[in-house]
């Protein structure tokens, strides 16, 4: 509420907001060099989780993965959310219906469920299941 009268304070929330994420990049920055100068190299994937179990305790660990678990989930949530969107927006909407008809959510809960089962299929085309097994 205060800030929409007043564009200094909205400057100062976004000056403090890009200071944040400055300081947070060079911490994920320096948590990662470090990482790799103590993990092995041929596990760069893991390289946070395996630094994370070596420095962290068992309760504080389970925290800092629920953390990562998180990230992934709402990174895929909102690539998912945009492959939808973009493509029952831009494509279904254009090729099934003749432009008058506003309501673009149906095709795009339609792109959602034909872009799930796209992904789902190239995932497994090229990562058989069988590359998977020990």
């Amino acid at each position: 509420m205060c800030c929409r009268n007043n564009t200094g304070n909205r400057s100062k929330g976004i000056l403090i907001s890009i200071l944040f994420w400055a300081v947070f990049d060079c911490l994920t920055i320096t948590c990662a060099l470090y990482a790799v100068g103590t993990i092995q190299q041929g596990q760069a994937a893991l390289t946070f989780p395996l630094l994370a179990l070596d420095v962290l305790p068992v309760g504080v660990f389970g925290l800092f993965m629920t953390g990562i678990i998180a990230t992934l989930m709402s990174t895929i949530d909102s690539l998912s959310l945009l492959s939808a969107i973009s493509f029952g927006r831009d494509m279904l909407w254009r090729i099934q219906s003749d432009n008058r008809i506003l309501d673009t959510v149906p095709f795009i809960r339609k792109g959602l469920v034909i872009i799930s089962f796209y992904r789902s299929f190239l995932h497994i085309s090229c990562h058989p299941l069988s590359s998977y097994s020990t």
